[in-house]
């Protein structure tokens, strides 16, 4: 008789247990307003790649699209207000020629990394442009969540920064 409760008991907790097991409540998917912290998405998992775009990837991505279609309401969809007078519609096309002009279109990107510092949050997404690779930072106040600043750096931007130095010898020829 003993033996017969014990296995009675046994196969109640087993399925109170599978019915535990089972059931998982669905998280909602982050909106791009609002990132889903902690930041960034997908890089805990063993094959990122696979990984769908959110959070603050959606953000940086929908931005790129923006300058892409020399759109600035979606390039600036998430600026605060004190980063949209420093970057206005008026100096985006501008902006943007430079940006296009030396390392193409926006193609695609990867997931982005992110480190804090002070009341920030630096979010940098390594994105494939047509003539070169570029890491786009984005600047984020933590409390807004709102975008402060935006960095582009690749190594044909930086060389397009470099003054450019003529040599002139002492009879006014310029030298290679």
């Amino acid at each position: 008789m003993r033996f017969i409760s014990k296995l009675i008991v046994i196969v109640l907790l087993s399925i109170v247990m599978l019915g535990c097991v089972e059931q998982a409540t669905p998280t909602p998917a982050p909106t791009a307003s609002q990132p889903e912290l902690p930041f960034p998405t997908g890089l805990a998992s063993p094959s990122p790649s696979l990984q769908p775009k959110t959070g603050l990837d959606v953000v940086s991505e929908n931005m790129l699209l923006g300058l892409n279609s020399t759109n600035y309401s979606v390039f600036s969809q998430d600026f605060s207000v004190r980063f949209k007078a420093v970057m206005t519609e008026t100096q985006f096309p501008k902006v943007r020629g430079q940006i296009v002009n030396i390392v193409g279109y926006y193609a695609s990107s990867g997931l982005g990394s992110y480190y804090t510092a002070g009341g920030f949050i630096f979010f940098s997404v390594p994105a494939r442009f047509e003539n070169d690779e570029v890491n786009t930072t984005l600047i984020i106040n933590k409390t807004t969540r709102e975008i402060e600043g935006v960095a582009f750096d690749s190594p044909l931007l930086a060389q397009a920064q470099k003054p450019k130095i003529t040599t002139i010898d002492r009879n006014g020829s310029s030298l290679p």
